[in-house]
């Protein structure tokens, strides 16, 4: 191969590497797409007030889960504790009014729950663990 061919490769390969260094390329001219890595929110229990019998609600009244995942519990009600508290008794979780709490459940299956503070006045509710 001649000295000038040589020559030429090792100049296009250099020019080459100078774009690639200085960012001379627009990612989106070199059809790069960029990668966005979302996360996803925890569950989440609200309970609330309502006119209505029962006078306070879960909502949703059936969540879904995978074990030990995060559940957040907000209570909207601003004048008392409410807790989710398994029937079983492997899991509780007391929050204060107007604020939130998190429980984690680490094994799999239905857990129907209820409040300690209010036993009889919240609409019937379960967490399911996959």
């Amino acid at each position: 191969m001649p000295a000038t061919a040589k020559f030429s490769i090792a100049l296009v390969a250099l020019i080459g590497l100078c774009f690639t260094t200085i960012d001379a390329i627009d990612h989106n001219e070199a059809g790069a797409t960029t990668a966005i890595k979302v996360q996803q929110a925890n569950p989440t229990i609200t309970v609330t007030s309502q006119p209505s019998s029962p006078p306070y609600a879960y909502n949703p009244a059936q969540l879904n889960a995978k074990i030990g995942q995060p559940i957040t519990i907000t209570n909207n009600d601003p004048n008392g504790v409410h807790s989710v508290t398994a029937k079983d008794g492997s899991f509780s979780a007391d929050v204060p009014p107007k604020g939130s709490a998190t429980l984690t459940v680490k094994k799999a299956g239905s857990f129907p729950y209820y409040c300690t503070y209010h036993a009889d006045e919240h609409n019937p509710a379960s967490i399911n663990i996959s």
